[in-house]
Parts: C-alpha cells; structure tokens; sequence
C-alpha cells in the first residue's frame, strides 16, 4: 500500500485558503477560486493511485470503493445539507427557498453542476444569493467516481499497461474540448464534468506513473518551487474576468501536479513546508471548511441585506473554521475506515435513508412554494414583483429572420386598428415595455409590431462579444431593416436597448454578470472606447437607415439601473426590518449615462428623430425611484417591472398623440 503523503494534505490547505479568502472577498486573492482546480488534481491523484492499486492486486471491488468514499464524503456533506436547509426554512423568501430546496435534491442526487449550469442564464441569480452553490464541483468530482473506476477496469481487462495511454488520450481530449467550447459556452465549460474532466486526468496521470519520480533533489526543489509559484501566480493575478477555466486553468494545475510529483521522488523544500503540523492540520479539515464556509457566507450576507463589513466577514470565517473542525473530529473521523461507525450494510442503508430524507424534505419545499404564508402581507407583495414580468419563454421574442422579414410578429394596440403603424425594435428594454407601449396605442386607437431579442440591441454591424449570439444578432437586426423597407404603412419605429451597458461594458453595482463588450467581428480591442465608437456608428446608421426609409425614429432614452436585486432586497429589508440600500441618485445616473446623454441630444438634433426619457417619470427627485404603490419597479436590478413599465404608458403616449 501507498505511504501517506504529508504534503498532499499541506496542498490541501494552499487549495482550501486562497477559496475561502477569494469567497470572502479579500481582493488580494482575486483568483482564489483556481483552490478548486488545486483539489480536482488531488483528487485524481489519490483516487487512481487507490483504484489502481488495487486493481493490480486484484483486491479492487466497486463496493469497497464507493463505501470508502460514502465513508469520506457523506457524513460532512449531509449534516451541512440539513444544518443549512434548518437556517434556509426560516431565513430565505419563498421563491429562494424553493431555488435552495432544488439545490439541495441536486445536490443529494450527485447533480448540482446541472442545475447551475442550468440557472446561469440571462435571468440567472448572482452567486452571492445561492447557499449551496459551491456543491458544484463535489458533483463533478462524484461524477469522476461513479464512471472512473469503471474505466480503469475497461483499460484493465485490455491490458494494464494501457493505462497511462488510455487516460492520457482522455486528458488530452477534455482539455481540447475544455479550450475550445469556452468561447462558445462558458457556463457550461464551468460547470460541467466532460471539461473539467482533464484536471483530474492530470492527477491519474502522476498516480499512474506516467511521469518517472524525480530523484536529484535539485530537481524536485525546483518543480515544487515552480509549482507553489505558478499556483501563487493564479491566485492573485486571475480575476472573474479571467477566461475560465479554459487554458488559464493550466497554470494552477500544472502547479500542484508539480508539487505532487516533486513529492513523489523524496523531500524538498516545499513539501517539507507543507508538511508542517499547523499546515497539514488546515489540509485535514479543508473538506468541511469548503462544505461550510460558502453557506454561512452567503446566509449571513442574505440576512444582512449588503455586503457583510470586515468584522462580519472575519467573523463568518472564524465560524466557518470552528464548524469546520467539529465536522472533522465529531462528523468525518467517526465514520473513516472499516471500523468506523456502521459495517457496509448499515452504512449504504443509512446513505440511502438520508438521501432520500433530504430530497424528499426538498420536494415538499418545493411544493409547498416555499411556504410564502408564513410572511407578512407587505413582504409578500414586495416579493412579487420578481415574476412581475413576462415569462421567459415568451412567444414575442426570438422570433426567426424569415418571419420578421415577412411580417410575422407578434401585434400590439388597439383590436379594432386596420394597420400597423408603428414597430418596437429593441433587446430585453424593450420587451419590457412592450405592454406599455400597446396600452397607450390601444388607448390612441393604433396598432403596433414587436421586434424584439434578448441581447440584440438595435445595431446593426455591432453584436456582443461574450455569448457567440453575433450571427443571430446580425441576422435579426437585418431582417427588421428588411422588413421595414417593405412596408409603407409602418411610419413610426421605436428603438429601445440598455444604452448605458454597451457604452460602459461594465455592469452597474452588485449586478451579477460579465463585463459586455461589442464587436463588428473585426480585429480590434475589447475596451470601452471600442464599445463607444461601435455603438455610436451603429445606432446612427440604425437612425439614417430608418429616416432614410421615410420612418419616425422614437429613441427610448436609458432606464436607470439600480445595481441591486429591487424585489428581494426590498422584501427581505421589510421583513428583516433593515433600511434598503439606497437607490442610485440623479447624478449617479447621468455619470453613468454620460456618454449616451451627448449621444442622443445629437441625434434628438436631426429631424424625423425625438427621445424619450424614461428617467424624467423614473428619477423625479435627486433619487430614482424603485417602488410606487408598495409594489417594485424592476423585477431584477435593471429590467421593469410589467407595473414599472405602467408608469411610462403616458410617454408613449405622446408617439401616438401627433
């Protein structure tokens, strides 16, 4: 059998710190959350080497493995899950504890990479609100374990000595795989298993010797030296917009295959320093801080209603370090080995029953909505307005370039209207207004199309960058110019988009998101003068274009953004009985709108185009307004609300006043 490795559980801990750190915010460790690139490496290393082993001695049995890791991983993980789903049933809103209760059954069934891959989308929450969302990579490492052993004996009963060519061609596949498909679906690349799949082939590699161990101890100084650089490199110079994992996860991988094949030949200096007593120790109880410290994070800073100061933050990690060794002394240790707590039978019956305890409490959860009775009525209006909306899979949006040049969109207005005269042309700004914009056509007795995309502002020759959705963007935006230029009868066009993003590519306050940047799929930087200038050329060829056409342009001036989640915050605010953050103030709302302000009054110059500005019924004081009537006005930090966009049914009105 193996010896143990001191030093791996050392690495544990240069995993496990820089996480915690990056989670609590510390702005030196930036990149902090590579710690989890760190332990997929580990755990290739450990989990082949033991599968491997045994294999070879003809000891290996898939009961005796997945009783080891049910040992290893499931007492830790459960009592987190049932600890945290106790402060979730009384902390959270209905809606977010019916989003905890799925993560929860996900993360019971081996499947939460799914499920946030799932809800990081256009409308996803910010991974400050999302208790469990660090469970994602135990369900990728679980997924290792379920399919790995059983490759390895596939390799086996072809000849062990294939070993290393096998997993090497599968490393080398996943991380091809992991490179290229980043730009196409970095969520997915994220999240998922199949790319992700080669950091922990890395770890196999050097279990299963493909590397011969180093045996000058200059060498061995100098790749554990290089390894603790390179992990230290990553950890303070990546940021969240670092593309990743992709290739960028290279570096902190290759770092701590580095140190584990230096170990692997003898001592050197960086093993020895990680082999420390105080340094193993954090090493040994990284498990459970990783399973505890996210959770109380992210409960406290819920129940905080802001960020949590510097005295909270220490304080939540300091818990999340006391949890973390009564998990490992009282929780792991007792179950560890063969004659920890249970013999096999008791122990997969006592892993059934508690998988099946927690997603069965979480379908209830679910069911039940998360028991939105149990607040006060002011609270629960508040919180409605988070599905104030139009739903997703709205029918109005998205609609394909053939139909759009063929007129096939969805109406607005007045029943009794004979034509359409007027078109709504925007991104997600403009499906929200879309309401409003046929209320006050049906009250002036008109009718409308819609022409609308989530992330198409209305430009054509520039799309966004992040999301591969330039072609649809450029096909979309064509097709309404298309389709524009065929019908006389349409004399008015509305244009809308969220102006002050794609001049500015950052997002406003705590939004949840990637900094956006416009491309015209020509060479050139990724910056906010590039933003500027393509959004400048673009909106007023979009503008000459329709003048040109003999149309009205209407310009929908910048929504203010609020930079806060407005349901939740005010809901759980009046429910906590804390004061809401503070709503951006005029000022703040035109340093942000800056650039699009001097844009728009050029264009407001020309004749056949007016604007119309929605900040003067939205910001009617030194503040902007994000409640009336008790109820929101956004249904996230940026978009209206369906009652939000009421307030602007008399600016429309004037489009169909003339």
């Amino acid at each position: 059998m193996h010896h143990y490795r001191p030093d791996i559980d050392g690495l544990r801990a240069v995993a496990i710190v820089p996480v915690v750190l990056f989670h609590a915010g510390l702005g030196a460790f930036s990149g902090g959350f590579v710690g989890v690139d760190v332990f997929f490496v580990i755990s290739g290393f450990l989990i082949t080497r033991l599968i491997s082993h045994e294999i070879d001695g003809g000891t290996f049995t898939l009961a005796n493995f997945y009783e080891r890791r049910i040992r290893r991983l499931f007492p830790a993980l459960f009592a987190m899950l049932f600890a945290a789903s106790a402060v979730a049933a009384w902390l959270l809103l209905p809606a977010d504890l019916v989003d905890f209760a799925k993560s929860v059954l996900a993360t019971g069934l081996f499947g939460s990479n799914f499920l946030f891959w799932g809800e990081s989308g256009y409308f996803g929450r910010a991974a400050e609100e999302i208790p469990l969302l660090h469970t994602w990579s135990l369900a990728v490492e679980e997924q290792y374990y379920i399919l790995f052993p059983l490759f390895l004996l596939w390799v086996a009963a072809r000849g062990r000595k294939r070993y290393v060519m096998a997993t090497a061609l599968v490393t080398a596949a996943t991380f091809a795989l992991s490179v290229a498909y980043l730009p196409i679906d970095p969520d997915a690349t994220f999240y998922l298993a199949p790319f992700r799949a080669w950091e922990l082939g890395l770890g196999a590699l050097l279990a299963l010797g493909a590397f011969p161990a180093p045996h000058r101890h200059a060498l061995r100084t100098l790749a554990g030296g290089l390894g603790i650089a390179a992990i230290a490199v990553a950890v303070t110079t990546y940021t969240s917009a670092t593309p990743f994992p992709g290739a960028a996860a290279l570096l902190p991988c290759l770092g701590a295959a580095a140190i584990i094949w230096a170990g692997s030949g003898g001592h050197h200096p960086v093993g020895d320093a990680l082999s420390l007593r105080p340094v193993v120790l954090v090493g040994l109880i990284s498990y459970s801080l990783y399973l505890w410290h996210w959770p109380i994070l992210a409960l406290w800073r819920y129940f905080a209603v802001r960020d949590l100061t510097p005295v909270e933050t220490a304080a939540a990690v300091a818990m999340a370090v006391a949890a973390a060794v009564v998990s490992w002394r009282w929780i792991e240790r007792p179950f560890r080995g063969r004659s920890g707590l249970f013999d096999r039978r008791r122990l997969f019956a006592a892993a059934l029953a508690v998988m099946v305890l927690a997603v069965g409490a979480s379908a209830i959860a679910i069911a039940a909505k998360g028991w939105p009775g149990r607040l006060e009525p002011e609270v629960r209006l508040l919180m409605a307005g988070a599905s104030d909306r139009r739903p997703r899979n709205w029918t109005c949006e998205n609609t394909p370039a053939e139909d759009i040049r063929a007129g096939r969109l969805c109406r607005v207005g007045s029943e009794q209207a004979a034509a359409t005269t007027f078109l709504v042309w925007g991104d997600s700004h403009a499906r929200v207004m879309s309401d409003a914009i046929g209320a006050a056509a049906a009250r002036a007795g008109t009718a409308g199309l819609l022409a609308l995309r989530v992330r198409c502002a209305p430009l054509p020759g520039a799309h966004r960058s992040e999301d591969g959705s330039g072609d649809q963007c450029h096909a979309f935006n064509q097709s309404v110019l298309d389709f524009l230029a065929g019908a006389p009868a349409v004399t008015d066009v509305i244009l809308a988009g969220r102006w002050g993003l794609l001049a500015e590519a950052a997002r406003y306050g705590h939004e949840a998101g990637e900094a956006v940047y416009l491309t015209d799929g020509t060479p050139a930087e990724l910056s906010v003068p590039n933003n500027q200038r393509l959004l400048e050329r673009s909106l007023r060829h979009s503008v000459a274009t329709l003048v040109g056409l003999g149309k009205r342009v209407w310009i929908v001036a910048p929504v203010p953004e609020i930079g806060w989640d407005v349901p939740s915050v005010l809901a759980r605010a009046a429910r906590f009985e804390r004061p809401p953050p503070a709503a951006p103030s005029r000022v703040e709302f035109e340093a942000r709108q800056a650039f699009v302000t001097g844009l728009l009054r050029e264009l407001d110059a020309q004749p056949g185009v007016e604007i119309l500005q929605p900040d003067a019924v939205l910001c009617p004081g030194e503040r902007c307004s994000v409640v009336h009537d008790g109820r929101p006005l956004y249904f996230d930090s940026h978009h209206l609300s369906l009652h939000g966009a009421t307030l602007l049914e008399p600016m429309f009105g004037t489009v169909f006043g003339r």
